[in-house]
């Protein structure tokens, strides 16, 4: 089992001088709190350079690029959109298939601590910073399965399946 902790925003003061205790629950789905550069390519440039890769296999929803970094067992997924929001998330790899079932947790916050010149928002309001932060701590399954061998072996799983039909 590989357990990894992140921070998530608790209390926050915003452009504005006001301040808000944001519920765990809110905070942890992913899209509530985004981040915004007014510099894609840097960005991009930053995000390669510690090790995320673009990808190719995810569901699309409308950002113009889509990249990931493994840690572990886990895989960071960054979306950028073509406005210069982000949204970010921390979940178990898509190499296993628990990961069709695993929750996903925001890793805004954390990336915003990774590169601090990504303005954090909540909606519309900009966070200037963060006062108070909750600890989220995610542990992955006992035991994961990593979903290519076994689809490398199906098709001769069924091979065998139908060769023993044919003795009986």
């Amino acid at each position: 089992m590989d357990e990894i902790s992140i921070r998530l925003p608790k209390k926050v003061i915003y452009d504005d001088g006001t301040s808000e205790i944001l519920p765990k629950d809110y905070v942890k789905a992913e899209g509530n709190l985004r981040l915004y550069t007014n510099d894609i390519k840097r960005l991009l440039r930053d995000l390669k350079g510690s090790g995320f890769k673009e990808t190719l296999l995810e569901i699309r929803k409308g950002e113009k690029y889509s990249l990931s970094k493994k840690i572990g067992v886990w895989e960071i997924h960054v979306r950028i959109y073509q406005d210069g929001f982000i949204d970010s998330h921390l979940e178990l790899s898509r190499e296993y298939f628990q990961h069709l079932s695993f929750p996903s947790v925001s890793f805004a916050y954390e990336l915003q601590l990774m590169l601090p010149y990504l303005e954090l928002y909540n909606h519309n309001k900009r966070i200037l910073r963060v006062e108070e932060f909750y600890e989220e701590k995610l542990t992955s399954p006992k035991h994961v399965i990593p979903w290519k061998p076994v689809a490398m072996s199906l098709p001769c799983i069924i091979y065998f399946i139908l060769r023993r039909r044919e003795f009986k």
